[in-house]
């Protein structure tokens, strides 16, 4: 599993390998080793004798995480009908539903969506007399030219939702320009009434990570006392209704400013920044949230704390704090964003909202703390929850029922428990809480089951644990996203793993596929196991051979699956849909390169070839090439262009440039008309662009070196990140490729005679190019002083701010290919050679 740093989309620093390879049904043919999918119905996995002691309850190999649906895209939230259908919802609009009984994923319906930045199909819920009416309510962004987001309710016959049955109940108007934070999350009380959980809508990223309360003319997007802290705004809050039968609502007693005195009467909770998944506890109707939090690493003396997420619970109307308080209740001073001067602290227990952005109250509610709080690093007060990057999302409280829990369902161990989960540290963890809400103790669960950023997470009527993967790359299109389901077994005797693999699995008519079992295996070593493929879905056997090789005759889609059985008669089995009569199209950047250098504000050429096995050469509108910033954990969507040709250019975003690690990413696709009964298939590929001016702390690794940061004088306030480099020291930047680049420059400052060589592909690999650092670079350096740097004590939580920076540039050679980019660092091991703050590649790139 790969590990990240993460903030908020929820939020989060990542592998970019997933940005290299195409996106697709052709890419999803690799199915994890590791993960069974079990046979429904008796035999001996449905009548192993459960062992329901405690001690069980807390092993992972008790339980089983059964793979449900895998050709899913951006899968985002999910509701679970009475009879254990699973409804879940893709961003870009599409409802699905998986039928337990056929173990097959039906398309619901398709709800047209406008998906910038992170708007598009955002939460779901099912209505408490669904068996009756058949509505189920969407959160979602309209493709509309009105920037809006809308909860809609909508009928459901089978499997199938009525567009014309839409009724639109209730329209929070947003910011649709700068990012971020939509929230979305939908949920019902036991009492009948609706829970909507919304984004503040504001950019955070020119506030250091602090309290984004920017009240300057034109900066209304950057700040958050225009939304969270505004009580007659919808957005920053969770609002409670109580739907009625004719598509309109009411207000339910209880909420935060009753008859609408004071603010939007369909307030309960404000001060939100990002409660991106909310869930209710159906005996006691408390309501629970995951708030995915600020960025700042650490406190600042004359701004406020760092950040943190949290977990919360309350049973009443409240105000929560954010913008102006995190974690527990901890303060951030008001800030003058236009002098860059600090004011006062806040005060949690009369804060007041003094914005000119503001249109409600100027007296806000008394502020409340967090329930659970934790930062990037370690917690003193909840160290379990581990360390690095953060996105808190609230799961379901367990309420054990003997009369329905299914045998697979979770024991009664976890009666009681606030099932918690964190998308960018991928773990799931259990809250006792007492009988007022306080924890009691919090508990690591299924901790050696891997989950991939698990987005969404929900109980079914038969208390069987429902978990949406999003998959490895924040920025989606994931082929390992995933609908899964947790099976608890109360033993380690369970089924066998089945790994199946069909390569390609989807092609023109007469399709010839490869056929791999090789990664199934038995519970215990040497234990034999048969093989049966049945891959056209007739129910009779096609090979019994773990490898092997088929043909299919005729167009269509097929179901194809692979059982294992092993030598104790205990079954699993896995599925992959294979297409057969539509390839998928293939779509290809000439240019620019892969891991290629822009600038911002510069025009981007690109041509794109697509071929089409039915349809030929593809050109025209219909191919779409999207732009996108990568921020750190953010993807900013910055322009579509159509046509296999033309230029993108990328506005420069703002002054936090050199405080988050930026790319440009392309992704041409190109969506096919469908041939002989088989669907459209979408054909795409993603490239990487990298900036001309890198800063030298983003790397994909580093060896020998240690970050630093460097303070503003006087002010405390943070103003740079560089690297200490020992000799030794390895760094490595890419995808890079240095197509018309004609040198580098280093901003650096030395501390004692070396060299830095810039190599390809690993620590040994071609040399590109070498800085020498001699005795009179560094008496030069040693000349310089950087005025806005401070050369006294430094301020609390930050380094001494060395001085003596200098420019040094050298020739290099671009070896005609992308590639990793390795900086390795010669000189003593027992000193820094040089702190890097940049390094810039010069010449026009691309």
């Amino acid at each position: 599993m790969r590990t990240s740093v993460v903030s908020p989309l929820p939020t989060l620093l990542l592998s970019r390998v997933g940005l290299l390879s195409r996106v697709g049904l052709l890419s999803r043919v690799g199915l994890l080793a590791g993960v069974g999918l079990l046979v429904s119905g008796g035999g001996p996995a449905a009548s192993q004798v459960t062992d329901d002691s405690p001690h069980a309850a807390t092993r992972s190999e008790s339980f089983e995480k059964v793979v449900l649906v895998e050709d899913v895209t951006d899968p985002v939230e999910l509701a679970i009908a009475p009879d254990n259908r699973v409804f879940f919802i893709e961003r870009g609009g599409a409802v699905r539903v998986w039928d337990p009984d056929t173990e097959t994923t039906a398309m619901a319906g398709v709800v047209p969506v406008a998906t910038r930045l992170e708007d598009g199909m955002l939460g779901i819920a099912f209505d408490p007399s669904f068996e009756r009416n058949g509505w189920v309510y969407l959160y979602y962004t309209p493709a509309l030219p009105e920037p809006k987001n809308v909860l809609s309710r909508f009928t459901v016959a089978g499997n199938r939702i009525d567009p014309a049955s839409e009724r639109v109940m209730l329209e929070v108007p947003t910011q649709p320009e700068w990012c971020c934070h939509r929230g979305g999350s939908l949920a019902f009380d036991p009492a009948g009434n609706l829970y909507i959980g919304t984004g503040d809508n504001t950019n955070p990223h020119q506030s250091d990570g602090f309290a984004p309360i920017d009240e300057r003319p034109g900066r209304e997007a950057w700040d958050a006392q225009r939304t969270s802290a505004n009580t007659s705004d919808l957005r920053g809050k969770i609002l409670r209704i109580r739907p009625l039968a004719d598509g309109t609502y009411r207000i339910p007693e209880g909420n935060l400013f009753p008859g609408g005195r004071g603010g939007r009467a369909e307030i309960y909770t404000m001060g939100h920044r990002n409660p991106y998944r909310i869930s209710i506890d159906r005996r006691t109707g408390w309501l629970y949230w995951g708030e995915v939090g600020p960025d700042a690493a650490s406190p600042a003396q004359d701004r406020g704390p760092a950040g943190y997420d949290e977990f919360n619970r309350t049973d009443r109307a409240g105000n929560f704090g954010w913008p102006y308080f995190v974690g527990n209740n901890q303060a951030y001073h008001d800030y003058d964003f236009a002098a860059s001067q600090s004011g006062v602290r806040f005060d949690p227990g009369a804060p007041v909202n003094a914005s000119p952005n503001n249109t409600g109250a100027r007296i806000l509610p008394p502020a409340q703390p967090a329930l659970i709080w934790y930062p990037y690093g370690r917690s003193e007060e909840f160290p379990g929850l581990g360390l690095g990057g953060r996105a808190a999302m609230a799961g379901p409280v367990y309420r054990y029922d003997p009369g329905s829990v299914h045998p697979r369902g979770l024991p009664e161990y976890f009666d009681g428990t606030f099932l918690i989960y964190d998308w960018g540290r991928n773990w799931i963890q259990g809250v006792k809480l007492d009988e007022r809400g306080a924890v009691q103790r919090i508990e690591r669960l299924f901790s050696e089951i891997p989950f991939v950023r698990p987005m969404e997470m929900e109980l079914g009527p038969d208390g069987r644990l429902y978990v949406v993967e999003w998959g490895d790359e924040f920025w989606g299109g994931n082929a390992n996203a995933r609908i899964v389901r947790l099976d608890y077994y109360g033993s380690p005797r369970r089924p066998p793993v089945a790994f199946a693999e069909i390569a390609p699995a989807g092609g023109a008519e007469s399709l010839s596929v490869h056929l791999s079992a090789s990664g199934s295996r038995g519970r215990s070593p040497g234990v034999p196991l048969t093989y049966a493929w049945d891959l056209d879905g007739d129910g009779r056997v096609d090979s019994d051979r773990a490898e092997g090789s088929y043909r299919y005759p005729a167009p269509g889609h097929y179901m194809a699956r692979l059982t294992v059985t092993d030598g104790q008669g205990m079954s699993a089995t896995r599925k992959v849909e294979v297409a057969v009569g539509n390839a998928r199209p293939e779509v290809t950047f000439l240019s620019p390169v892969q891991g290629g250098v822009f600038d911002f504000g510069e025009p981007v050429p690109f041509r794109v070839l697509v071929r089409d096995a039915e349809e030929g050469e593809v050109e025209g509108r219909e191919v779409v090439v999207d732009a996108y910033l990568g921020r750190d954990t953010h993807l900013l969507e910055l322009q579509t262009a159509r046509g296999n040709s033309g230029t993108i250019t990328p506005a420069h975003p703002d002054p936090y440039d050199h405080k988050t690690d930026q790319l440009l990413i392309l992704e041409a696709r190109y969506r096919d008309r469908g041939a002989q009964g088989v669907g459209p298939v979408v054909g795409r590929e993603r490239l990487i662009l990298q900036p001309r001016r890198k800063q030298a702390e983003f790397t994909t690794s580093s060896e020998g070196a240690r970050r630093r940061t460097l303070g503003e004088r006087h002010t405390g306030k943070e103003l740079r990140v560089v690297l200490e480099a020992k000799g030794g020291a390895a760094l490595s930047y890419g995808p890079l490729n240095l197509r018309n680049v004609e040198s580098m420059t280093f901003r650096l400052r030395p501390d004692t005679v070396g060299t830095i060589e810039v190599r390809q592909g690993s620590p040994e690999g071609r040399l590109l190019g070498a800085v020498e650092i001699t005795d009179s670079v560094v008496a030069s350096a040693k000349e310089r002083n950087d005025p806005a740097v401070a050369p006294a004590t430094p301020p609390d939580g930050l380094d001494q701010a060395p001085q003596g920076w200098i420019d040094i540039t050298t020739p290099v050679i671009d070896p005609g290919i992308t590639h990793t980019l390795f900086l390795i660092v010669r000189g003593p091991s027992e000193r820094v050679v040089a702190s890097l703050d940049w390094l810039q590649f010069n010449g026009r790139g691309r």
